[in-house]
């Protein structure tokens, strides 16, 4: 398949590049939490001390978290969807040739 598109006119013939596709957009959830006043001044001082933001140094600490846990998320679909691709009753097919 070619990425470019032509068009011809009467004398001219102009190529034209076919449009990329836009990424798909991630979409983030908010989470929220408390922590003790000491608590917060540590995170604090260690993101200090280390350049980065406590909102990065949460979101390391829990991908490192599931990560060394094996934590995998499974896409389900809706429960009104039907079930076109997974037969609740298996599927035989013999042939005798």
């Amino acid at each position: 398949m070619k990425s470019s598109l032509e068009i011809t006119y009467a004398k001219k013939t102009v190529k034209r590049k076919a449009k990329a596709k836009k990424p798909k957009k991630v979409r983030y959830r908010k989470c929220k939490f408390s922590i003790s006043e000491q608590e917060y001044k540590k995170m604090e001082l260690y993101c200090k001390a280390n350049g980065i933001t406590p909102n990065k140094l949460v979101k390391n600490v829990v991908r490192a978290y599931l990560k060394e846990h094996g934590v995998k998320v499974t896409e389900s679909h809706a429960k009104n969807q039907l079930d076109l691709f997974k037969p609740s009753i298996p599927i035989q097919i013999t042939m005798n040739l």
